[in-house]
């Protein structure tokens, strides 16, 4: 038997130690359902983002990108609505999202589209020769 756990020699012995250990599992209770309570509130999707922008504000060089990729955004969108090229926040939000999505595949998969293309360009050049003669 363990040596910080005291032997139980009488029923007086045992009612204590069985009134110890409940008390001891509702404090043991107590702290899982506060742990439960604020695992859940930190789940919550307000929260995660607060979180997250908690965390941005401590990352210099992210809060710097942030602030520069905000600051050309607020400029696209004032040239745009300038020159009337946005109707609306929502179309600009819509369009910036579409380039910034079209960028990102043609930087990543740009050497393989061009193949393709180029690919279905020769066929389709070839298919017309062919009609033609």
């Amino acid at each position: 038997m363990d040596a910080m756990i005291p032997k139980i020699s009488s029923y007086e012995d045992l009612h204590k130690r069985i009134e110890y250990l409940d008390g001891l599992k509702e404090e043991q209770e107590l702290v899982l359902k506060e742990d439960l309570k604020n695992f859940y509130a930190s789940m919550q999707p307000a929260n995660m983002i607060k979180h997250a922008l908690a965390k941005m504000k401590e990352d210099r060089e992210l809060k710097h990108d942030a602030a520069q990729l905000g600051l050309n955004m607020a400029l696209e969108y004032i040239i745009g609505k300038i020159f009337k090229k946005n109707s609306s926040l929502g179309a600009y939000l819509k369009s910036t999202v579409a380039e910034q999505a079209a960028a990102f595949v043609l930087d990543k998969y740009g050497d393989k589209i061009q193949t393709v293309v180029s690919g279905l360009l020769t066929k389709f050049v070839s298919l017309i020769q062919r009609r033609n003669s």
